[in-house]
């Protein structure tokens, strides 16, 4: 059977969108010119209302709302190209990484749908990556423990927010030119930015930033299978080898992508602003892979295809679009609306050669695979502060999203006959919330903030003459959060909210999603459930702060939550194959505890060097009920973390830092029978920086300096056979060198 040709052009779906893109500016721009009139407003209060804001923007400490505000020059420290890298060094945040996988972003130990990553506030499109956002695009990151009831309840966890840059203080225009070195690749990029205020209209501003990207990363994996049967010997039983295997994987990963962020502002007067930014990223990434399989003396062979490799690329189109405009009323009011747009879209091809030379197989499968994605979003609030004590927010939130993917396969085997299936599938989720929130000053020493937030999501999914699944959910999450100082230096936080994890589309749909060789225990196929519910969970949160200086801070902070309808994986034997299905089980407690410092050494000793210290210790558990003990826990749960990191000024040229973590190893069971280990990880980073004039300067940084590879284990076992995993995952460091400047 001959196979479709493997070439990779942008198909029409990408030319629809160009246009749409291109569009919706022209729309801003006429809503601009629509807006209402001048309101009357004391320009004496609108200053005042915005010096309040900046002072709180600066520290966090009088937000009743715990959180953690990174700035734009802490963003760019280290001079990273990922946002990963940036994110990795913060408190609360650890990275899971190993098997191949793509990295996951976890708070407080969590990820797989319990962390909620906002862009300005809206959630991305399935599929969005981090690394497509550089650390120069963005203004500050607010890392949210209990989010308010204006944000969307599904942050089990806790909410990452982005906030991209749209506009500039200055005038002047930024760039920056870096080059990596990665296990001999290297690796480029490029950023510029420019923005300011037109010079024909002063009430426009606008900010253009463009990033030329371009990496190459190479990633070795080595594991171990083992399985054994029990055999008895007279009245005692003992285990024998059956198999006994080893597998080396190689895998190149490439991206090259380019990246335009335009924003324009208007504000014609005091009272009334429009903004508008669009965020477009184009990327065309490429994996290619090669496995081999060698069996113990006698022993043979585990997986069907003991030599297999496969290629993986795509073009891929990330859009996003957002206007809005902000209108402020009398007696100090503000009427906000934002719509917004996202688009996402990808053409994929993949293609897989195994063989067996022992048994003389051998298959080749190739797989086109399309998705494209819309979702509109327009949301409003209207902010009243009614008297000195209260200010009284009212909003709402609705959006569609709308997912098309189609799916093509080609299988030729050497024996048997050729195959070829195609699968067309759609699937859109509607969700509309309503919420109401007051922040409450009792007086001097304490406030409060209560919210209640309605929301409801429908789910729908359906493939031509097979399945047609419609689901709805909707919750109450009610939020409390108070503050309370006790001098000026002391304060107490507690918080208690509802919160929920909805399950990803792809887990409704019943289909198999095939693994391509050796299915195994550790390996299954995956079914999707269209019966599965959303968890929620009830949470606490309890903190305690204390200010040391104007740049120094201890904290401590200790949550629980309370988990129903847990979602975990099932694992089964259906005719000799292995299948995992997501179903909801039992319920789970999560408890943590967590420390953070923020240290400015000549705070404590005058003559001490220009040194600043931050560290972070946590500590998470939990418990599941519907598993078995001991270490019945959420899977990949990061037990143990620690963080140190150093800043020091050496002169007004020279600068420096490092930063370490450490993640402990970890032991957890998820499925009856499966256990799975990790080992322990720690991490190293450190940047020099080196400016020789007051607008340009050098900055050398190294990522992973220790390059300590990454080992883990998983064991599954039945009544009289067992299986075994060790996996060992080489880790690299990455030098990077770049040059920055203003004009």
């Amino acid at each position: 059977m001959p196979y479709p040709t493997i070439y990779l052009l942008p198909n029409a779906t990408h030319y629809g969108a160009y246009r749409t893109l291109f569009m919706l500016p022209a729309l801003g721009l006429t809503l601009c010119f629509a807006g209402p009139g001048q309101t009357a407003y004391a320009q004496q209060t609108v200053q005042q209302v915005e010096l309040k804001a900046s002072a709180a923007a600066r520290s966090g400490r009088d937000d009743t709302a715990a959180k953690v505000l990174i700035p734009h020059e802490e963003i760019v420290r280290y001079g990273d190209h990922q946002l990963l890298d940036v994110l990795r060094r913060q408190p609360g945040i650890t990275i899971a990484e190993g098997k191949g996988k793509q990295p996951e972003l976890r708070l407080r130990g969590l990820g797989n749908g319990y962390t909620q990553i906002l862009v300005n506030g809206q959630e991305m499109p399935a599929g969005f990556q981090l690394d497509s956002i550089a650390p120069e695009l963005v203004e500050s990151i607010e890392i949210v423990r209990v989010a308010g009831a204006d944000l969307t309840a599904s942050s089990m966890a806790g909410s990452i927010h982005i906030k991209l840059r749209q506009k500039k203080a200055t005038a002047e225009s930024e760039w920056r030119a870096s080059s990596s070195l990665q296990d001999g690749r290297l690796g480029s990029q490029f950023s510029v930015q420019s923005g300011g205020a037109l010079a024909s209209a002063p009430d426009w501003r606008y900010l253009l930033a463009l990033q030329l990207d371009s990496s190459s990363v190479e990633q070795n994996q080595y594991s171990q299978q083992l399985v054994q049967n029990q055999t008895q010997n007279g009245n005692q039983a003992f285990w024998q080898n059956s198999t006994d295997s080893r597998l080396q994987l190689q895998q190149h990963n490439r991206r090259d992508s380019i990246t335009l962020t335009p924003s324009l502002q208007w504000q014609p007067d005091q009272q009334r602003q429009w903004r508008w930014q669009l965020f477009l990223n184009y990327a065309r990434p490429e994996n290619t892979k090669q496995e081999s399989e060698q069996a113990g003396a006698g022993m043979p062979l585990t997986s069907e295809f003991p030599l297999n490799h496969s290629i993986w690329a795509a073009h891929i189109l990330t859009a996003r679009q957002e206007l809005q405009w902000e209108q402020r009323l009398n007696d100090s009011a503000k009427l906000s609306m934002q719509w917004g747009w996202n688009h996402f879209a990808r053409d994929s091809r993949f293609r897989f050669w195994g063989s067996n030379p022992a048994a003389g197989l051998s298959e080749q499968r190739v797989v086109f695979a399309d998705a494209k994605e819309n979702s509109w979003r327009w949301a409003g609030k209207y902010l009243a502060p009614y008297s000195e004590q209260h200010v009284l927010s009212l909003g709402w939130d609705s959006s569609l999203a709308q997912r098309e993917e189609s799916r093509d396969e080609w299988d030729t085997p050497s024996l048997g006959q050729p195959q070829q299936s195609a699968h067309r599938y759609d699937a859109s989720m509607r969700k509309l919330a309503g919420y109401i929130q007051d922040e409450w000053t009792l007086h001097a020493q304490l406030s409060a903030y209560l919210g209640l937030r309605w929301e409801q999501f429908v789910a729908h999914s359906e493939e031509a003459g097979q399945f047609d699944i419609r689901q709805q959910n909707a919750v109450w999450s009610p939020v409390l959060q108070t503050l309370w100082k006790a001098d000026a230096q002391t304060q107490w936080r507690l918080a208690v909210n509802r919160t929920l994890k909805q399950p990803a589309l792809a887990k409704l749909i019943p289909r198999r999603f095939r693994v391509d060789n050796n299915n195994n225990p550790f390996n299954p196929d995956q079914l999707g459930n269209p019966g599965l519910r959303p968890e929620r969970a009830w949470g606490l949160d309890l903190g305690y702060e204390r200010a040391l200086g104007e740049d120094s801070q201890i904290s401590v902070s200790f949550y629980r939550k309370w988990v129903q309808d847990l979602m975990l994986e099932h694992l089964s034997l259906q005719q000799g194959i292995w299948e995992s299905q997501t179903q909801n089980h039992g319920k789970a407690v999560i408890d943590g505890l967590e420390l953070e410092g923020r240290f400015a050494l000549k705070e404590f000793w005058e003559n001490s060097p220009a040194i600043r210290l931050r560290s972070s210790l946590a500590y998470n558990w939990s418990r599941l009920s519907a598993v078995t003990g001991p270490d019945n826990r959420l899977p990949e749960q990061a037990r143990l973390s620690a963080k140190l990191g150093l800043d020091y000024t050496i002169s007004p040229a020279w600068k420096m830092g490092v930063d370490a973590a450490y993640q402990s190893s970890e032991r957890y069971r998820d499925t009856a029978g499966m256990l799975s280990l990790s080992g322990p990880r720690r991490h190293l980073d450190a940047y020099l920086s080196f400016s020789a004039q007051a607008h340009s300067q050098w900055r050398l940084s190294v990522n992973n300096l220790l390059q300590q590879d990454q080992r883990s284990a998983d064991y599954f076992q039945l009544t009289e056979r067992r299986w075994s995993e060790q996996t060992t995952q080489a880790s690299s460091r990455q030098w990077r060198l770049s040059w920055e400047g203003k004009w």
